[in-house]
């Protein structure tokens, strides 16, 4: 029998837009695909909920399939910024903080970082000598 509240394990990750800080929450499952892709509910964006709640729920299926792809159709650039695109935010990419052009630049970087830590553990595994 399925528990109904199961422990999965996430991570969060906070990153600087246009309205704020768009806090990004990435549940996997237990062999380390993603399970879901959630954005607590914040007041301060301009966005509707209901959009953002859509393009994780998108973006959550569409990266099961490749997340690579994903991120390519996701990633934006500073002439496709969100209305609210800053200076904050410019700075805090210069620095080498996670920041975006929108929304859906933010879930593209978020996603690309899952990439790096997967392709560097993997990396790693095939590297370090077999334990018999």
């Amino acid at each position: 029998m399925r528990e109904a509240f199961a422990f999965r394990p996430s991570k969060t990750f906070c990153v600087q837009v246009g309205c704020g800080t768009l806090r990004l929450i990435v549940d996997y499952k237990e062999d380390g695909i993603i399970h879901k892709i959630r954005f607590p509910r914040l007041k301060d964006f301009d966005c509707s909920q209901t959009m953002i709640e859509g393009l994780c729920k998108t973006c959550t299926y569409q990266s099961r399939r490749d997340m690579k792809q994903t991120i390519k159709d996701l990633k934006g650039r500073e002439d496709k910024a969100c209305k609210r695109f800053n200076v904050a935010c410019k700075s805090a990419m210069k620095k080498g903080k996670l920041g975006a052009y929108s929304c859906a630049d933010g879930i593209a970087r978020v996603l690309e970082v899952l990439v790096n830590e997967k392709e560097k553990k993997a990396k790693k595994e095939a590297t370090s000598p077999a334990q018999a």
